[in-house]
């Protein structure tokens, strides 16, 4: 199977058409994980052995009692081991059946659906307009190893994917690993506390994807002190954090307007950026401080809620208010809000 063809596969259930490597599921925080996983039931420990193994839902349905020994799960040609307590809880499962979940496919969807109703989870996934299938918990899982430190090739083994490619999207949505580079680097960070679950490694070196687009000439990049004169001419708090958003995070115009409270996993600091340029999904970090404000003044599902014209419109006021507009016009540059994207970089 091509590359492409299996990683469309994986996404089956969540997009209606993937396009291609441009598309990334949407990852479940550890909070999600643990609000789901909670073993309390037969349900909820099936949706706990996908998250610790990594399987696809078809694996966990045939796991016979055999299949678990000594704190490893056999699937296939796979040996995965398994956490004291999921492997516990699986023995002690088999000693009552050898078919250890006895569950059809609408089955397992029960399980999961009732459990993320409960905790939030459906909610957010119909917010953002994904469909929520068990394969989420193995997306996950992917995802939190790295983030962890699992080396990639260590990763592929342990899913088990034909190709290579497909293990490698999930560098993309392991975005905690860039974390400690962004607290480092980024002015916004100064004074803040580095979230837990931002790590030191740096992607871009595992990437071979194309090179993000450079700077125009004719657009501004202002300094640092500029663009905090920028923020503070603001008129209003809402006015002033959505600016800071777009300097904290580095997105486009239309990729911040576009996303929802969904997309936001405030624990971890992340934001999902859904079909961005050339329909491409990303996850992109923001400082504490900026989500905070963004959450408290977002409306009641947009995150910004504003108009692409009034967005632009608002920079320009705080620029010309400053007199950074004239400044970089009498220079030949154009200072505009793609101007906070290139001062980002």
């Amino acid at each position: 199977m091509e590359f492409q063809d299996e990683w469309r596969e994986l996404l089956a259930g969540e997009v209606a058409e993937a396009a291609g490597d441009q598309t990334l599921p949407l990852i479940l925080s550890h909070r999600e994980v643990g609000e789901l996983t909670q073993v309390g039931n037969l349900g909820s420990l099936a949706l706990r052995t996908i998250y610790a193994a990594a399987l696809r839902p078809a694996e966990l349905l045939r796991l016979r009692a055999s299949d678990v020994r000594g704190g490893f799960v056999q699937v296939d040609t796979r040996r995965i081991p398994l956490d004291g307590l999921t492997a516990g809880a699986l023995a002690q499962l088999g000693l009552e059946r050898e078919s250890l979940f006895e569950a059809t496919p609408a089955l397992l969807d029960g399980w999961l659906q009732s459990a993320a109703r409960s905790c939030g989870v459906a909610e957010r996934y119909r917010s953002c307009g994904r469909g929520l299938t068990a394969v989420c918990l193995r997306h996950a899982c992917a995802t939190h190893l790295l983030e962890n430190g699992m080396d990639l090739f260590a990763l592929h083994t342990f899913l088990g994917h034909q190709n290579l490619g497909c293990t490698r999207q999930y560098l993309q949505a392991a975005v905690g690993l860039r974390g400690a580079a962004y607290a480092r680097c980024h002015p916004l960070m100064a004074g803040q506390r580095v979230l837990p679950d931002w790590k030191g490694e740096d992607l871009k070196a595992f990437l071979d994807g194309p090179a993000e687009e450079a700077p125009e000439p004719s657009v501004a990049s202002p300094t640092i002190p500029e663009v905090r004169q920028i923020l503070e001419s603001a008129r209003s708090l809402r006015d002033r954090f959505m600016l800071r958003a777009y300097y904290a995070t580095g997105l486009r115009r239309n990729e911040l307007l576009h996303c929802t409270l969904g997309d936001v996993v405030a624990e971890e600091g992340r934001i999902f950026c859904r079909a961005g340029k050339e329909d491409k999904d990303r996850y992109v970090l923001v400082d504490p401080v900026t989500l905070q404000w963004l959450a408290e003044l977002a409306p009641v599902s947009a995150l910004i809620g504003l108009k692409e014209t009034r967005v632009g419109e608002i920079f320009r006021e705080c620029a010309d208010r400053c007199g950074l507009r004239e400044h970089y016009r009498r220079q030949g540059q154009v200072l505009s809000l793609h101007s906070l994207r290139h001062a980002f970089a």
